[in-house]
């Protein structure tokens, strides 16, 4: 009995560290860290994302912003680093979010949702920046 209410709040923290990627303080870190290093285009690409992000939001209140912002830096970051096993490594963390989200009980319409836009607005920034560079 005990072991069981320790697996399941192990499993309730493990998912709710793995949503936390997806939190708005974990991308601020990531853009914390590349004001460091002279990466203005991955710097503009998150940037414009979020942004577009942030005004679908405004517009569709039935969206999972985390699995949106965790979609997002898993594109950017796997183009600025353009290796496969990261890559691989990423979608797989990305994956484990979106389980994480399930067990948590977020509706799977709002997920998809929340993938649909992380998708468009990383898709329109890379295009938009490219564009216009």
């Amino acid at each position: 009995m005990m072991f069981n209410k320790m697996a399941r709040n192990f499993k309730k923290e493990i998912a709710r560290d793995l949503i936390s990627f997806g939190s708005i303080p974990f991308f601020l870190i990531i853009l914390a860290r590349a004001f460091i290093g002279p990466f203005w285009p991955f710097i503009s690409q998150l940037v414009l994302a979020f942004v577009i992000l942030f005004f679908l939001s405004l517009f569709f209140k039935k969206c999972d912003l985390y699995s949106a912002r965790s979609l997002i830096l898993v594109v950017f970051t796997s183009i600025y680093y353009q290796d496969l096993k990261f890559t691989v490594f990423a979608s797989l963390i990305w994956i484990l979010i979106l389980l994480s989200l399930i067990y948590q009980k977020i509706k799977f319409r709002e997920i998809a949702t929340g993938v649909i836009f992380g998708a468009f607005s990383s898709a329109a920034a890379y295009y938009i920046f490219n564009f216009i560079i």
